[in-house]
C-alpha cells in the first residue's frame, strides 16, 4: 500500500498517527524509567558514600582476580554493592541456584547473585582485614518481591546509606585497598 493509497482511506491516517505516538511514547517512558534508576542510584550513592569505586578488579585471594561493579567507602566501613535494573516481579531466595522474573516481557531466570556476592565481600575483606565489609544486591524500584527477599537484597528506595563520616582507620585501609584495584573500562 503505497502513500497515495492512504489518501483513498483518510480514517487509517488519524489510527496510525495514534499507534505510532503512542509506541513512541511507550519507548521514551521505558529508557526514561532505566534513566531515571540509574540517575537515583548515583544520587544515593553520593548523598551516603565518602568514596566510590566503579567498575574494578581486585585480586581474589587465591591467585585470580574478581570484578566489582561498586565498592563504597561509608561511615560504617566498606559496602560491595551491585544493581539489577530489573522490572516484574521476582522471585528470589538465599538457597535458590536460580532467581525468577515474570514481567511482560516473560519470564526469565538469572544465578543467585548473593553467592558471587559473598566472594566479593571475601576478596575485599583479605585486602582490607581492618575496614568492616558488608555486601548488598540493590534492584530497581520497577521490581517486586512478593514472597520477600534475602536479607543482603533491597530495593533502591529502601537503600539507606550512613551518613557520618568514616573513621580515620577506615580511610587508610581504604587507601590501602584502592592502591590494589584496577580500573576497567567504563560501560
Amino acid at each position: 500500500m503505497g502513500a497515495e493509497s492512504f489518501l483513498h482511506y483518510p480514517y487509517l491516517l488519524v489510527p496510525l498517527a495514534i499507534g505510532i505516538v503512542l509506541i513512541l511514547l511507550i519507548a521514551w517512558l521505558v529508557l526514561r524509567l532505566h534513566g531515571d534508576s540509574r540517575r537515583r542510584l548515583e544520587k544515593v550513592l553520593r548523598r551516603g558514600a565518602a568514596e566510590q569505586l566503579r567498575n574494578v578488579v581486585i585480586p581474589d585471594g587465591i591467585g585470580g582476580e574478581i570484578h566489582l561493579e561498586r565498592l563504597l567507602l561509608t561511615g560504617a566501613g566498606a559496602l560491595v554493592l551491585e544493581f539489577h535494573d530489573v522490572s516484574g516481579t521476582i522471585f528470589a531466595g538465599d538457597r535458590l541456584e536460580e532467581w525468577v522474573v515474570i514481567n511482560r516481557d516473560g519470564r526469565y531466570t538469572f544465578r543467585n547473585p548473593l553467592g558471587p556476592l559473598q566472594d566479593r565481600v571475601t576478596a575485599v575483606r583479605l585486602l582490607a582485614p581492618e575496614l568492616p565489609v558488608e555486601g548488598r544486591i540493590v534492584f530497581s524500584d520497577a521490581g517486586r518481591f512478593p514472597k520477600g527477599m534475602p536479607a543482603q537484597v533491597s530495593l533502591l528506595r529502601d537503600l539507606a546509606l550512613p551518613v557520618e563520616s568514616p573513621d580515620e582507620s577506615y580511610r587508610e585501609a581504604w587507601e590501602s585497598l584502592t592502591s590494589q584495584a584496577s580500573q576497567l573500562e567504563s560501560k
